[in-house]
């Protein structure tokens, strides 16, 4: 078993200097967010006051605005680490870092990083009658300049940058700007602690004059050297030209020393070969991975839940109530010696916040973000939502049985409500009177579910919307890809054969996705294999 060691000055491995500057970080946010009696006096090095100079760099936000856009920049990260990425970058200077904090989210305001960025984002592929910039926005997309792809030896996602497929002169730099950020701002939930950085690779083959932008250049160091601190792990240049080498001259004199010595120029498989494994390195780098970008279109409905103001407002009144109590706590605790009992024990009630704070964001994000191609994927998600079904089953008494913390558990059912979570997971686990209820499946739903059987198996099924997702031939590759991906991990389980029977039901109720079932030869003749029918066999079983 592999230990990761944890980098220095993050979350987890401070030093008692580092959480002091920490705490004193806070207590200038909070004096921000118009939280009062912050009693630092008695603390053994009381924080000077500087709101009124940090004030200087967010405009005339009021403290209500101020907070708003500090908890809309964090997200689902946890909220120490953002902030400790800026202490990191200005090197625990706390009055620069907390500058530079504050900038960066008024940058966030005047960018509108809330609506354009997350809540429209890829969204906008939908619309009726889309704009020239929309269509530019989604032709980013469907280029495949960009995208990410597997991790590297240290397990940071992978960020590939096809330089040759940009031309600046297809869309405005304004599109461009949101493209950029709106890759970022995924990225950012692709990469999880404590690997939450990530391996960028500007990959120079058939790099040419007409591929250069040096606005787009200048965006990335900026956004990376300030809005987006810590964030970089490695920057590698693969295959670059003679002609970049003059183009190099300029850029290097706009680095920051700190991105500057993230940078690597490669050019064989064996230079990349020092930072990413054979298997998780792409064919046309000389290595193993044959998978080829492929854009997957957003699917109509997939964003119903923007529109759902009243259950977003909902939930977003328990995030500020959370909010609060994770504020009053970290004002108690950065008044305390961290070192000592009660600042230790402050320190796990908030880290018990945070955990309520993060499983409170994953119900809230279908609401405020529109699902983006890694939703689709299914690479983006997470499994918070199942915790009310296990604790359900833990007082069926069938925990025994019941995964835990399985990884890909159920990373869509966030976008399910509770009741339906409940009625699938317990009738999967064989619970009386509950079925397995095929209905309530929305698209794109990834399944890792243990049987309640003698001998329990993992089986993984990929379902992608029985109800109506492939209803034209233009999505019918949609319904080809997710049949592609469905898969059976263990064939030795007991299933109900009720259930199966009517899953199939539903699904040859739509003609053109039945017929992409039967197509699968491989996936039918398994099923036969595993159930002993073949599922044009229905209407006998029926």
């Amino acid at each position: 078993m592999t230990v990761e060691l944890l980098s220095s000055g993050t979350l987890g491995n401070l030093t008692l200097d580092e959480e002091r500057m920490l705490q004193q970080a806070w207590v200038h946010l909070l004096r921000l967010c118009g939280v009062e009696n912050l009693e630092t006096a008695g603390s053994a090095q009381p924080t000077p006051d500087i709101t009124s100079e940090l004030r200087q760099h967010i405009g005339d936000m009021s403290p209500r605005d101020f907070r708003r856009a500090l908890w809309g920049f964090i997200l689902c990260e946890h909220p120490d680490t953002l902030v400790l990425r800026f202490l990191r970058a200005r090197k625990w200077d706390v009055e620069q870092a907390m500058i530079m904090l504050v900038s960066a989210v008024n940058w966030r305001v005047e960018r509108n990083m809330a609506e354009v960025v997350i809540r429209d984002g890829e969204s906008v592929g939908l619309k009726e009658n889309p704009s020239a910039g929309d269509k530019d926005f989604i032709a980013q997309y469907r280029s495949g300049k960009s995208y990410v792809r597997g991790t590297d030896k240290e397990n940071r996602p992978i960020y590939v940058i096809k330089v040759r497929l940009h031309d600046p002169r297809l869309q405005s730099t304004e599109t461009m700007d949101t493209y950029i950020l709106h890759n970022i701002e995924s990225l950012r939930i692709l990469a999880k602690p404590p690997n939450d950085k990530f391996c960028l690779i500007f990959d120079m083959t058939g790099f040419g004059l007409k591929n250069m932008d040096y606005h787009v250049v200048k965006l990335l160091i900026s956004v990376f050297e300030a809005r987006y601190p810590e964030t970089l792990g490695v920057v590698l240049i693969h295959n670059a030209p003679f002609v970049f080498w003059g183009i190099w001259n300029i850029i290097k004199g706009w680095l920051d020393p700190v991105i500057a010595s993230k940078i690597n120029f490669t050019r064989k498989p064996a230079d990349l070969l020092q930072f990413i494994s054979e298997e998780n390195l792409h064919t046309s780098f000389g290595g193993k991975d044959t998978w080829e970008y492929d854009y997957i279109e957003p699917v109509k409905g997939e964003n119903a839940k923007l529109e759902e103001a009243e259950k977003r407002t909902q939930i977003q009144q328990e995030r500020n109530e959370l909010i609060g109590e994770f504020e009053l706590e970290t004002a108690e605790w950065a008044c305390l010696a961290a070192n000592s009992a009660t600042g230790k024990e402050k320190a796990l009630r908030r880290t018990e916040l945070v955990q309520q704070l993060s499983e409170n964001y994953w119900k809230l994000d279908p609401y405020i973000r529109a699902r983006t191609y890694y939703h689709r994927l299914g690479l983006m998600g997470d499994n918070a939502a199942i915790e009310p079904v296990i604790q359900l089953l833990d007082e069926l008494d069938l925990h025994q049985s019941a995964p835990r913390n399985t990884s890909a558990l159920l990373h869509s059912l966030t976008e399910m409500d509770q009741t339906n979570e409940i009625r699938l997971f317990c009738g999967c686990y064989g619970v009386p009177g509950m079925i397995h209820d095929t209905s309530s499946l929305g698209h794109s739903i990834s399944m890792d579910i243990c049987y309640h059987t003698n001998h329990a198996r993992l089986v993984n099924i990929w379902i992608n919307d029985l109800n109506g997702r492939i209803n034209t031939e233009k999505n019918l590759q949609l319904r080809k890809v997710a049949m592609d991906q469905l898969e059976f991990r263990e064939r030795d389980f007991l299933i109900s054969n009720y259930a199966m029977r009517k899953t199939l039901l539903e699904l040859k109720t739509n003609q053109v996705a039945w017929d992409v079932l039967i197509s699968q030869v491989g996936f039918c003749n398994m099923f036969q294999s595993i159930f002993g029918w073949h599922p044009n066999e229905l209407c006998q079983k029926g």
